[in-house]
């Protein structure tokens, strides 16, 4: 953990309210527990399945989190996104059935967060009109 990570997880856990402080860290700690569950696991490549899990938490996090997320660059951040986690799983999909089934999840949630996106584009845009 570099202590970039470290600052930010205190930074969080300081500012955070009190009733979102309780879910951030019991989700820190169950995505620490996941991650080394990832390592643990006898013949399998631990840094390639934790980076897919990883990508999960991270497109879960966008999804839950898109309207929260300021609106310039949204599109285009989701689909480089998308892009780039769409590559990385085509690449390895066949090393595993784990990766190819956490890289078609983190590839729906691109494209849910993309739609998202997109309809608020257009919310706003029409809003912009009127």
């Amino acid at each position: 953990m570099d202590s970039i990570d470290i600052f930010i997880f205190i930074h969080n856990v300081c500012f955070l309210e009190k009733s979102k402080r309780g879910k951030y860290l019991l989700l820190t700690a169950v995505s620490v527990i996941v991650l080394y569950g990832i390592f643990r696991v006898p013949n399998a490549d631990g840094q390639r399945n934790s980076s897919f899990v990883i990508d999960i938490i991270l497109a879960t996090e966008y999804v839950l989190c898109a309207k929260q997320i300021a609106r310039q660059g949204k599109i285009p951040v989701g689909v480089l996104k998308f892009l780039g986690d769409l590559f990385a799983w085509l690449a390895n999909m066949q090393s595993s059935v784990f990766v190819a089934v956490s890289g078609l999840i983190v590839a729906l949630l691109h494209l849910f967060y993309l739609a998202i996106c997109l309809e608020q584009d257009s919310r706003s845009r029409k809003g912009a009109r009127e």
